[in-house]
């Protein structure tokens, strides 16, 4: 974690901790918020994408993540479930 050893390294003993904390803090609000608007972008764009697709199917499902399973054929299933997880694995590094 070289931003931690660079703010202890730079700060004056007696504001570590709360510079530490506040470096904490920041990173976690900024995972949460980019968490959010890349999952909702996410949906968006599968939801819109995947509607010009003849062989999709929602069954009158609204949140494109549960209508996945209901996707034909399999070969476009697995391909869109591919993809997916590959974002996933992408996202979380």
């Amino acid at each position: 974690m070289p931003p931690l050893i660079a703010l202890q390294a730079a700060m004056p003993t007696r504001d570590r901790a709360v510079a530490m904390g506040s470096l904490v803090l920041f990173r976690l609000l900024g995972s949460a918020v980019g968490m959010a608007v890349g999952g909702t972008i996410l949906n968006n764009q599968l939801a819109t994408r995947l509607a010009s697709e003849p062989q999709y199917i929602l069954n009158n499902l609204t949140i494109p993540f549960q209508a996945l399973q209901y996707i034909t054929p399999t070969a476009l299933k697995d391909f869109i479930l591919n993809a997916y997880a590959l974002y996933l694995l992408w996202l979380f590094e």
